[in-house]
């Protein structure tokens, strides 16, 4: 069984420990039901199968030696999906910037097993490992945990070394290793953990493609305004005010504090506590002069840019087979998209630093081919 760590002391020891092996996996289980930011409920680490430790992050008041493991790059970090748990772990270290991270999901990507494999087939198919999934819903705010959450928490971590040394070596084997190991870089940018600017989640809200200019100066103060209400009162957006909700309001063309109340499913509770706010940013949205509505204004979209949307990732899909690589990791048709946006527009040039990374590089002239030389580049 894992050691049951809920004192700064034995932490900082685990920590001490992991610094002196250069490795250590690393898996969190958190609740993010009813708050904006996810809540750490419980760290596993692991530097091998006999050498495990589940974190009551509850008892821990200092997390100065683990900040120190995340920060130091002669120590290997192992995430699945490192994405999800860097964040959260970010903050709960108060800003550590994490160096050396190697995720076995992203790995997967590089040598053939795609990077949506789970951990568990990623188990399965290169250490014959089953392991059980039967408490991916369970409570982990609770305390005590059970014995099966336990075990269920600390088996992500135990053989993940193992795991990851298996995927290294097919990455490798693949010559990709310098690909990965380029991406991985992304985890030591402080760029990666910057929460979007508020004023731009208006474009997230889905079915707003016919609302007019006008409206849509509304909708983008509307939800400026609650990106920093649930940021601040730690709320998810929808107990703000959901996305539906925001539309209602342009829909019912909806103005004054009274007029709130008919927001379907808006309760009485919510338009007391955040109507001022939410009539503050209507009367905001509805200041903007003719030349702030441009913003709003589509673009008429290039000559042939579905052709040559689809040009880009018929390259993209022939080059990924050729390397072992998910195409998904090299570009997913929202990238294709702005790429081929972004020449049309002469925002995006053949000197452009995309072209110097390792996406760019496999990609090559080809691509530049498609957005700089046919009709796409001159509309």
């Amino acid at each position: 069984m894992p050691v049951w760590i809920a004192d700064n002391a034995a932490f900082a020891g685990f920590c001490r420990e992991a610094s002196a092996v250069g490795a250590v996996a690393v898996d969190t289980e958190f609740d993010w039901t009813s708050t904006f930011y996810p809540r750490l409920a419980l760290l596993q680490m692991a530097t091998s199968p006999e050498h495990c430790a589940l974190v009551d992050v509850f008892c821990i008041t200092d997390t100065q030696e683990f900040r120190g493991v995340l920060e130091n790059p002669q120590v290997v970090k192992y995430f699945h999906e490192a994405a999800s748990d860097l964040p959260l772990l970010r903050r709960w270290t108060d800003g550590a910037l994490p160096a050396n991270i190697f995720d076995t999901r992203i790995a997967g990507g590089f040598c053939g097993l795609g990077q949506t494999c789970s951990l568990k087939s990623l188990f399965a198919q290169l250490l014959n490992l089953n392991i059980a999934k039967t408490e991916t819903r369970s409570n982990w705010l609770q305390r005590p945990l059970t014995e099966q959450q336990k075990q269920y928490a600390v088996e992500d971590v135990a053989r993940m070394p193992e795991l990851a040394a298996r995927l290294r070596e097919r990455v490798e084997a693949c010559g990709n290793l310098p690909r990965f190991e380029e991406e991985m870089l992304h985890f030591s940018c402080p760029e990666t953990y910057r929460e979007e600017l508020p004023e731009n989640y208006w474009h997230r809200i889905g079915g707003r493609g016919n609302i007019r200019p006008a409206d849509l100066a509304v909708l983008k103060e509307l939800a400026r305004w609650r990106e920093l209400t649930a940021r601040e009162l730690n709320l998810t957006r929808n107990r703000v005010l959901a996305d539906k909700q925001m539309l209602d309001i342009l829909n019912l063309r909806l103005a004054t504090l009274n007029d709130l109340y008919r927001i379907p499913n808006y309760y009485p509770k919510q338009v007391k506590r955040f109507g001022e706010g939410i009539v503050a940013a209507i009367n905001q949205g509805r200041k903007y002069t003719p030349a702030q509505l441009e913003e709003f204004r589509q673009l008429p979209l290039p000559q042939d840019f579905s052709t040559s949307v689809n040009r880009v990732l018929g390259l993209v899909r022939k080059r990924s087979a050729s390397l072992q690589i998910d195409p998904l990791l090299v570009c997913p048709r929202r990238r294709a998209e702005h790429l081929v946006m972004a020449a049309s527009q002469e925002k995006l040039t053949p000197d452009d630093a995309f072209f110097q990374t390792w996406r760019g590089k496999i990609l090559g002239s080809a691509l530049k081919s498609i957005l700089f030389d046919s009709k796409v580049a001159r509309r």
